[in-house]
């Protein structure tokens, strides 16, 4: 809800449903992690029982539906059930490494200004995709968006530092006379 905005009685029931909604498959799935907190349930599904659902008419509104078709909408209780604790750990900790290490990098001088901005920009994509991955969807998807972040942000990092190598090389070439002789021939 936001301060001071008009919200009709309709929004703030349908808010209302999904927040209980949420509330009640997240308590469901909570209940299975004792059975998975040392090596997870694994990314794949049953598509036989998610089929079995759907022909017995219960869908996305479902919690067994839900729990069949590992869409838990949170990230925590996602990667704990399908990693365990053990992936749970290093998923948060590659995470938090990620925006830490990115984050550092803000204040600092950078060869290229173009490859800077688009580090801004994938940083607060990669930031955006963490949240939405704990507070709102997460799941198998929003992970393998997230390393693929992670793979552009550093390679615009090390293509920023190959670029300031080269720069120092043209330099270090055109105040050097024996680079001067062999280009003059």
């Amino acid at each position: 809800i936001l301060p001071f905005a008009h919200v009709s009685w309709e929004a703030k029931l349908a808010a209302s449903s999904t927040i209980n909604w949420r509330l009640e498959v997240w308590g469901a799935a909570l209940r299975q992690v004792p059975d998975f907190l040392l090596i997870g349930k694994g990314f794949a599904f049953s598509a036989q029982e998610v089929m079995t659902l759907n022909a017995r008419r219960l869908y996305m509104n479902d919690i067994e539906y839900v729990l069949a078709s590992r869409n838990y909408h949170n990230g925590l209780i996602h990667t704990l059930l399908d990693l365990g604790l053990p992936g749970l750990i290093l998923s948060v900790s590659f995470m938090v490494s990620v925006i830490h290490q990115h984050w550092a990098l803000l204040g600092k001088t950078w060869t290229s200004k173009i490859m800077q901005h688009y580090h801004h920009v994938f940083l607060a994509i990669f930031i955006a995709t963490v949240v939405t991955y704990f507070l709102l969807a997460g799941g198998v998807t929003h992970l393998a968006m997230l390393f693929f972040w992670a793979i552009i942000l550093e390679g615009l990092v090390r293509a920023d530092r190959l670029e300031k190598q080269r720069g120092e090389a043209r330099r270090v070439s055109a105040t050097n006379p024996a680079h001067r002789i062999f280009r003059a021939l």
